[in-house]
């Protein structure tokens, strides 16, 4: 019951805040970020299971490692591909230059300097890429998982997962 209500709780928040982000930065609706919220925290309540939406416990020296394993991977692959595609740089100017800028990108620009990248990475972390995580490897993992395999639903979820990245990739200008 605990996983429960603190999958519960952090669900809510992270739908409270984009509602507060919208506000404080006249920012766009993040309309993908609220369904792949709002679909896992119906299957939650629905089901009462966190197992079912993806959060289980784990050790904290387990969730270090592979927090630190996956920021090492994410900033390596940022070093290594941005210069040579600028696709971040692309995406970051079409989100914010718009009237209405992306709710995640738009922190930057309403709080230049250091405050806007804390605000940055703390919206980044809390909503928009826990909310993907959330529906991806959390719920649409383990709904696949039920229904045709292990393997199978991991390559399917983890296409899924990419395909919005790929076609940002292959349809941004070089």
């Amino acid at each position: 019951v605990g996983r429960e209500i603190l999958a519960l709780a952090w669900i809510m928040g992270a739908l409270a805040l984009l509602f507060v982000a919208m506000v404080i930065l006249d920012g766009s609706f993040p309309v993908f970020s609220l369904v792949w919220l709002v679909v896992p925290v119906i299957a939650l309540i629905r089901t009462r299971d966190a197992r079912r939406i993806g959060v289980q416990s784990i050790r904290w020296g387990e969730f270090m490692r592979c927090a630190l394993l996956n920021l090492a991977g994410s900033l390596a692959l940022m070093v290594f591909f941005e210069p040579w595609s600028h696709t971040y740089q692309g995406l970051y100017r079409i989100a914010i230059s718009t009237v209405r800028p992306d709710t995640t990108f738009g922190w930057l620009v309403r709080f230049p300097g250091p405050a806007g990248w804390a605000s940055f990475l703390a919206y980044a972390g809390c909503v928009t890429l826990f909310a993907e995580e959330l529906f991806f490897r959390g719920w649409l993992l383990q709904w696949l998982k039920s229904r045709i395999g292990n393997v199978k639903a991991i390559l399917l979820q983890a296409t899924l997962f990419a395909l919005p990245q790929v076609l940002a990739a292959l349809f941004l200008p070089p």
